[in-house]
């Protein structure tokens, strides 16, 4: 009997399931995805629902490469291995076209956005904009006529949850 009653416990045990580190984040991890035809210019990827996109494989930026971001300016800070990372993209991929990237917050995806080169002669699109040649800190900045989706709720519980978030 006492056997019984250690077998079942055992299997019980390993039945639960323990807390993984996604699992502190209820409304997802944030992360800044680029699409995954990068011949998709930003004014091409505005023109299309943004469910329809194909995202990269993997996220340029995760939760876990901000070092801080400042709520009130959506300004960041990244990690060292993800800024040379980061700055290593800006280099390879500078068009006066933009990049769009999408922000997600697990699987939901919250805002499309650009990345622009100062040394483009057009103007990007309304939406979410990070210049990527500009001053630190990065700051994900609104273009002209751009309803602000920055400020999603579940963008900030990721950026709250992970300790990364001044406000």
């Amino acid at each position: 009997m006492k056997s019984i009653v250690i077998i079942s416990c055992s299997v019980l045990l390993l039945a639960c399931p323990f807390p993984t580190s996604d699992q502190e984040f209820p409304a997802g991890v944030f992360a800044i995805y680029l699409l995954r035809d990068s011949t998709i210019t930003a004014n091409d990827a505005f023109s299309q629902p943004i469910g329809s996109l194909a995202l990269a494989d993997t996220a340029l930026l995760n939760i876990h490469d901000l070092n801080s971001y400042v709520w009130s300016t959506h300004a960041f800070t990244l990690v060292q291995n993800a800024r040379a990372r980061y700055e290593q993209f800006l280099l390879a991929h500078g068009t006066t076209r933009g990049v769009p990237f999408v922000v997600t917050v697990g699987n939901d995806r919250v805002y499309l956005g650009t990345f622009w080169w100062a040394y483009s002669s057009s103007m990007p699109p309304a939406c979410a904009v990070i210049e990527a040649i500009a001053p630190l800190p990065y700051r994900i900045q609104l273009a002209n006529g751009a309803i602000d989706k920055r400020g999603d709720s579940r963008v900030y519980l990721s950026l709250k949850l992970s300790g990364v978030l001044l406000e």
